[in-house]
């Protein structure tokens, strides 16, 4: 029985704690071993000196130990790395390649002063550890008043194991070498790390966006044409091909000599160079040696010269006159620019048609009906006096049933309307007014028409009984045919400041008719056309 115990102890006593149970492990004889737990999710917790193999992370950067309580850091590094914590951290000049161990938040690592070092050194940014996401990113800035590729800021890590590379001109700027996050602003550019190192692979596709997407920008090129009428070359560096309306800043070696002129862009062949309307040849010395002409590529497959302003000097291709302050400036001509005169302010843009636009006050025309007709029964619109004036009546046709202000020009009439001068009616401008009346039954005759004004400012100033001051008779008019629509018109004269007719006065107008005619004519309305300089509100 003991030996039966014996046996059921032995056997039930299969697992060992080797922290209290073994002394000196050796196992160096071990068919395998596998001392580390794995996943790919580190542990929400764990205690300091605890170790985890995150299976997803970059050979070399696999290996993590718990630093302190529930706090994982990467482990393991290589030559000329350096681990900066959770914190900005500002570079120095032995730094080679700075990672995070942690990173809780967005930071910014400096560089730095690209003169600590000698010209030619590189010094990376790179997310050894996996740290970085959308939302927790790393910006690379220069030190001080230094630049990182000509700009006051660098580029922004916000890819998981994202790097980049910088490299020291031992002044004043640091290079972009590598950028892994640049694919994601579209520079076509990957790179991510392989055991510690940077390794990059190009997206084709989006590099070729980017050289078509170049084109549209002004390249430079310094010319390496034969001389006299014939300029080409190439920008340098990376090339973007040529396409339609991509833009070429040329430097020519040599001036224009008048004539045919060709430009051979990266040797693509040598195409016809010409002005801004795309026929006529450059002038001699209009493209000078050493001053920058702009050219661009047509839907013909011709280059043209772009204008510039003052229509001087290599690369003019077109006539611009000196501008006008505050004018509109359009095409004169097909070559040749132009602006108008500054006007007044607030006044509006009135097109040319083939000519020169024009700026004029707003039109503002004011309708004031003569009479009205409801089933027979006339109304006038016009106020009338007791005696001498118009009389209302029904115009009686087919299709016209209008009221109408009927008066005999050889006797006599009047009657008379009210309006407001808008607030901002353009003083420098008199109002126009139109009459539309009807010939009535006469087919012989004159008729005339007299229109005199009187205003009061609404400021208890003036009187609202003020004297009529007239204006000048319009010409007179030969009745021939009964029942014919006229309309004459004319401007004022007398409205204003010294009559009391100012911006916001109240105007009224006496309309008389005289003449030959001896039967009626029929007043239908009267228009009043006040230019504005527009103001919101203005009334």
């Amino acid at each position: 029985m003991l030996g039966l115990a014996w046996i059921a102890a032995a056997a039930a006593q299969t697992q060992i704690d080797l922290s209290t149970q073994a002394k000196k492990v050796d196992f160096s004889n071990a068919s395998s071993t596998k001392p580390l737990q794995v996943g790919s999710t580190l542990p929400g917790t764990c205690v300091t000196g605890q170790m985890f193999f995150k299976s997803d992370a970059p050979a070399g950067a696999n290996l993590y130990a718990c630093t302190s309580a529930n706090t994982w850091s990467v482990e393991g590094g290589g030559a000329g790395l350096t681990a900066a914590g959770d914190a900005n951290y500002p570079m120095v000049s032995t730094d080679r390649a700075v990672y995070h161990t942690a990173l809780t938040a967005s930071r910014t690592d400096t560089l730095p002063a690209a003169s600590a070092v000698n010209a030619g050194t590189a010094i990376c940014e790179i997310d050894r550890a996996g740290l970085l996401t959308s939302a927790i990113t790393l910006r690379v800035a220069p030190h001080g008043s230094d630049s990182i590729n000509g700009a006051a800021s660098g580029p922004l890590l916000e890819t998981t194991y994202a790097g980049a590379c910088f490299l020291s001109d031992g002044s004043s700027n640091w290079t972009v070498m590598s950028d892994a996050a640049s694919i994601v602003s579209g520079y076509g550019v990957l790179c991510s790390l392989v055991s510690g190192i940077a390794q990059c692979s190009a997206d084709t596709s989006v590099m070729l966006t980017r050289l078509q997407a170049a084109s549209w920008a002004d390249v430079t090129v310094v010319d390496g044409g034969s001389g006299g009428t014939a300029f080409g070359g190439c920008p340098p560096g990376v090339t973007p091909p040529l396409t339609t309306y991509m833009e070429v800043e040329l430097i020519p070696a040599h001036s224009s000599t008048g004539g045919a002129a060709t430009f051979n862009y990266c040797s693509t062949g040598a195409a016809g160079l010409f002005e801004a309307d795309g026929a006529t040849n450059p002038s001699a010395g209009e493209i000078s040696a050493g001053q920058k002409a702009a050219v661009w590529y047509d839907a013909s497959g011709h280059w043209r010269l772009k204008a510039k302003p003052g229509g001087t000097g290599s690369g003019s291709g077109a006539t611009v006159n000196p501008p006008t302050a505050g004018g509109i400036a359009y095409g004169a001509s097909s070559t040749a620019y132009a602006t108008t005169g500054a006007g007044t302010a607030k006044q509006i843009v009135l097109a040319g048609g083939s000519g020169p636009p024009a700026l004029i006050d707003f039109p503002d025309v004011k309708i004031i009906p003569a009479a009205n007709n409801n089933g027979g029964a006339a109304g006038a619109g016009w106020s009338l006096p007791g005696s001498g004036g118009f009389a209302a009546a029904a115009r009686g046709g087919a299709n016209n049933i209008g009221g109408v202000l009927q008066g005999t020009p050889s006797t006599g009439a009047y009657g008379t309307f009210d309006f407001e001068l808008p607030s901002d009616w353009d003083l420098a401008m008199q109002p126009y007014i139109k009459i539309f009346y009807g010939s009535g039954s006469n087919t012989s005759g004159t008729v005339i028409w007299t229109v005199s004004s009187a205003c009061s400012k609404g400021d208890g100033s003036g009187s609202d009984d003020a004297a009529w001051v007239t204006e000048s008779a319009m010409p007179a008019q030969i009745m021939t045919t009964a029942n014919r629509d006229w309309a004459q018109s004319a401007q004022f004269t007398n409205l204003t400041a010294g009559n009391n007719c100012s911006a916001g006065s109240h105007a009224r107008i006496k309309v008389a008719v005289s003449g030959t005619a001896t039967l009626s004519v029929n007043v239908e309305m009267a228009t009043i056309t006040v230019p504005r300089l527009l103001t919101v509100q203005g009334n």
